[in-house]
């Protein structure tokens, strides 16, 4: 394979089920299943007690549910509050850890989940970011369902806002504890796939770019975020990163709303004061804190990264959920408010070509020209990046009650994203599946869901919209 393949990835209804718990570290151990759930794990920073993920017999596609072992809440980086490791009696890891603050009001424990099928053998890791106002113990990222293909499944919480993107000189610090540990509990280090949907696809991406994960990841799953860098919505969706002076600047600006003169006198604050320094009445005044270009964790802005073959040469996965990046599910505009916003994303004869193929007269034709619009452009968006990327590397690049639809979607979808963590190509192990062929000049992507196979992005004339636009615009 050469290049990553763009996909069109289910809604979350019937999208796969993972496990999303605090920081999950979901592993196999070399021992029997039973003997494995009264097994005690020492790790690098104290010894863990593991637990079976599920107690009674599961209703989806779990053939081996009684296999399945999972470490919640493991510790691994230190708190606010001091140290968070290590630990000095067993750990017992049956319960998820605390939620990182913006998710909610709560502690600030940084923790690992994971999820494990028992097999002598080293398996293969996937390493999963938890999309925006999740957690890493939402139940609608079960991880059985992977984990049953005698995958590893790992979970880890991480803080959002001025808690995760505070620039600061005083602050300055590192994915290396699951590398180092991750093989005390059976698995393979040198296999750990990264893999993240909305807020966790932006993280996932930068793993993918960033100098402190070279050679700590063999591919990547981007279940959407990546885009054209002169796509402008690169600096409004959860990929968007400012500058390091930029960040700088709102720190210390921060730290002044708090009227705090170091980083060591806010640790004191509360939540609620930490949170309400970073907000105004008005957006311009609010502090968006955001990922930091700072030519070390970041290397270089996204254009530059691609162009300069920057990122980890390893096979990659990507593409769009449904109803994401500008569509939504359900949409109900007037024609006067989407034409307002056409003529605020665009201008001059731009509106015109826009209003003659993606045309409204009503509401409801509204409403779907807009999604149709949002969507033609995630979908071409995520294609552009595609044909940057494998030009520069030589690799691959709400809970609702299932049905069996989902299952039969689910059951697919693991097949694909099994067979890719385990020998970094979808087709090999996704028997019955349809071929999913890597990218090349075709403006064609790959669509999964309500459908399987290869689709045209768009209308042709839609395809040379969007290109023609985005060629007018500064990269991000």
């Amino acid at each position: 394979m050469r290049g990553p393949t763009p996909v069109s990835v289910p809604a979350a209804s019937t999208g796969q089920r993972l496990r999303n718990t605090l920081p999950v570290l979901c592993g196999l151990a070399s021992v029997s299943s039973a003997a494995l759930y009264e097994t005690v794990i020492e790790t690098k920073y104290g010894s863990v007690q593991c637990y079976p993920a599920f107690n009674s017999s599961h209703t989806g596609n779990l053939t081996h549910w009684k296999d399945i072992t999972v470490w919640k809440g493991i510790p691994f980086a230190a708190t606010t509050r001091g140290a968070n490791r290590p630990w000095n009696q067993t750990l017992d890891a049956r319960n998820w850890g605390p939620v990182c603050p913006s998710a909610t009001i709560k502690d600030n424990a940084y923790t690992i989940n994971e999820d494990s099928n028992s097999t002598d053998a080293k398996l293969p890791v996937i390493m999963w970011s938890y999309p925006t106002k999740s957690t890493t113990a939402d139940p609608p990222f079960d991880s059985g369902d992977i984990t049953n293909k005698k995958i590893v499944f790992i979970n880890y919480n991480y803080r959002t806002g001025p808690f995760g993107w505070l620039a600061h000189s005083e602050l300055s610090e590192k994915f290396e504890n699951i590398h180092a540990n991750i093989e005390t509990f059976g698995d393979d280090p040198n296999q750990i796939t990264v893999q993240g949907q909305s807020a966790g696809s932006a993280a996932t991406q930068h793993i993918l770019y960033s100098n402190l994960t070279q050679g700590l990841i063999v591919g990547a799953i981007i279940k959407c975020s990546v885009r054209d860098p002169h796509d402008p919505l690169c600096t409004s969706l959860t990929e968007a990163y400012t500058p390091l002076e930029d960040a700088l600047t709102d720190g210390n600006t921060y730290l002044s709303n708090l009227e705090m003169s170091s980083i060591a006198e806010a640790r004191n604050l509360n939540i609620e004061a930490l949170i309400s320094s970073a907000t105004s009445i008005t957006r311009e005044n609010t502090i968006m804190f955001k990922a930091v270009l700072d030519y070390y964790a970041m290397p270089d802005t996204y254009l530059n990264i691609l162009m300069k073959g920057l990122a980890h040469d390893v096979p990659v996965i990507t593409g769009n959920n449904k109803d994401e990046n500008g569509a939504t599910y359900g949409l109900d505009i007037s024609l006067a408010e989407y034409l307002q916003d056409l003529n605020e994303t665009y201008s001059g004869g731009w509106i015109d070509r826009s209003l003659a193929l993606y045309p409204a007269n009503d509401s409801t034709t509204a409403s779907g020209a807009y999604n149709s619009m949002f969507t033609d452009r995630s979908k071409l968006g995520t294609w552009l990046w595609t044909q940057m990327w494998y030009t520069a590397k030589i690799s691959p690049a709400t809970v609702k009650p299932w049905t069996a639809e989902d299952y039969a979607i689910a059951k697919n979808m693991n097949d694909y994203w099994a067979s890719f963590i385990n020998t970094r190509n979808p087709n090999t192990q996704a028997e019955g599946a349809v071929h999913w062929p890597a990218v090349n000049t075709s403006k064609l992507v790959q669509h999964v869901g309500d459908g399987w196979g290869q689709i045209p992005i768009a209308w042709s004339e839609k395809v040379e919209l969007f290109e023609d636009w985005f060629a007018t615009l500064v990269a991000y």
